[in-house]
């Protein structure tokens, strides 16, 4: 299977590990299983670990994706580190969740990603000048 779900218990957060070619319905498993884990475990944040990620599915899944996303998972706060060659895409999921009011924005680093899911202090990441409003938070 190419996501792996953990939880960092320490943190509260659940960890979503990409490590091959993610298909439509890996990431929507892996969706399921995060909400899942909201409802019996009280769990909102999600980090999204993408850097070893070969490829992300194409825009029209992504965009059917991050429809249902901001629909169903506005109890879920979604931190995304991708990898070069996923970016692009989950740069529109991002705009696609984020314009349908779900919370979830990309990082260069999990450092930074968990800063955000832990409301720590951070610097703005590398890159949110090209992506105008990347640094609101929803």
């Amino acid at each position: 299977m190419p996501e792996e779900i953990s939880i960092l218990e320490d943190l509260r957060i659940i960890q979503v590990t990409s490590s091959a070619e993610a298909t439509v319905e890996d990431i929507k498993g892996s969706f399921d299983t995060a909400l899942k884990l909201n409802r019996e475990k009280g769990l909102t944040r999600v980090l999204v670990d993408q850097t070893r990620a070969e490829s992300f599915p194409s825009t029209l899944p992504s965009l059917e994706f991050g429809e249902n996303l901001a629909k169903t998972a506005r109890v879920l706060r979604v931190a995304v580190v991708p990898s070069p060659g996923t970016r692009q895409n989950m740069r529109f999921l991002e705009t696609v969740a984020r314009n349908r009011g779900g919370q979830m924005r990309l990082f260069d680093s999990p450092d930074a990603a968990l800063a955000w899911l832990t409301d720590r202090p951070m610097e703005p990441d590398e890159g949110d000048d090209e992506y105008p409003g990347s640094g609101i938070e929803v």
